[in-house]
């Protein structure tokens, strides 16, 4: 299995901690904590993370605590940074 740790990932990209939770960082910022995208045992990989995170940002899942992030060009950025930019809600 693939496994990628906060070291490892770049802001704004899944990484996993207790094996297997994986949260995600803003990659616009440092303000905000990082995020819950799937709670332990959900997701195995690296894909499998990524694909939760792309349903939560539509509003499906475990999206609660993603309400307000968008994804662009591969990362995800927080609310704030998300206005900031006049991002839009989802994926892009």
């Amino acid at each position: 299995m693939v496994r990628r740790q906060r070291y490892q990932a770049k802001p704004g990209t899944p990484y996993a901690v207790e094996w297997p939770e994986w949260l995600v960082c803003c990659a616009g910022c440092d303000k905000h904590d990082c995020t819950l995208i799937s709670p332990t045992g959900e997701c195995s990989t690296v894909a499998e993370a990524n694909k939760a995170l792309t349903q939560a940002l539509r509003g499906k899942g475990n999206g609660d605590s993603l309400v307000g992030w968008t994804k662009r060009r591969g990362v995800v950025y927080c609310p704030t940074c998300s206005a900031a930019e006049g991002g839009s809600n989802g994926e892009t």
